[in-house]
């Protein structure tokens, strides 16, 4: 570890806009974690990790999976028919 990089709070990284970012695989994130520190546990690098996400975000994310769309609109569609029938959502 190169003794000139600063350490904590201090060595949070830039900030990049969304089209200069790289974007990595999560499942590859967490497992290059957990050797990196094998002593804690996977649910804590979770709640972590999760943690920095949402204080990059605001809890709102930027981009989302485009199967997020689809999935929505299958719900949406089925408590849309759900509300005309009965009036309610289930």
């Amino acid at each position: 570890m190169d003794p000139g990089l600063p350490l904590g709070k201090d060595a949070m990284a830039e900030r990049n806009s969304l089209e200069d970012a790289g974007y990595i695989l999560y499942s590859d994130m967490l497992d290059r974690l957990q050797q990196q520190f094998p002593d804690v546990a996977a649910w804590r690098i979770s709640q972590v990790v999760g943690a920095e996400i949402d204080a990059m975000t605001g809890g709102v994310p930027r981009i989302v999976p485009a199967e997020v769309e689809t999935g929505a609109t299958e719900m949406l569609e089925r408590e849309h028919g759900q509300v005309r029938r009965t009036g309610e959502v289930a």
